[in-house]
């Protein structure tokens, strides 16, 4: 109260709705065996990120992700700028690809054993038929 009035926060400040306040921060950090190599991005051990999350559709195959790859080349060099360093964290294509890689080698290992077992058993002929 100000001589028998009441004083208002709009007559002594300006009152602007601003942007709110952040909920959360999210940063990158790098281990030391990392930042020893040629790849790792120098100075400091932690940096602030921007996070993207890019997934598959359904029904497409996970291990065709080169074309993504593709486009960040060229958007790092006509959009990203110099010295902001791009990281890939997660990428479940090169993993699909290992899993069905194992999955091949296993196959393979076992039709021979299989044949070769035929073979062993039954003859030569019929072990051929089978591996047919």
């Amino acid at each position: 109260m100000h001589e028998g009035r009441p004083v208002y926060l709009k007559d002594i400040a300006a009152v602007i709705d601003g942007p709110e306040e952040a909920h959360s921060y999210s940063r990158i950090g790098f281990s030391n065996q990392y930042r020893n190599t040629d790849d790792a991005p120098k100075g400091a051990a932690e940096f602030p990120t921007v996070t993207l999350a890019l997934a598959k559709k359904k029904g497409t195959n996970a291990v065709d992700v080169k074309n993504i790859l593709d486009r960040l080349e060229i958007l790092k060099k006509k959009v990203i700028p110099d010295g902001v360093n791009v990281e890939v964290t997660r990428h479940s294509g090169e993993t699909a690809a290992r899993k069905v890689d194992d999955l091949l080698e296993s196959l393979v290992f076992a039709i021979i054993t299989f044949v070769a077992l035929i073979a062993f058993t039954m003859g030569w002929k019929e072990a051929l038929v089978v591996a047919v």
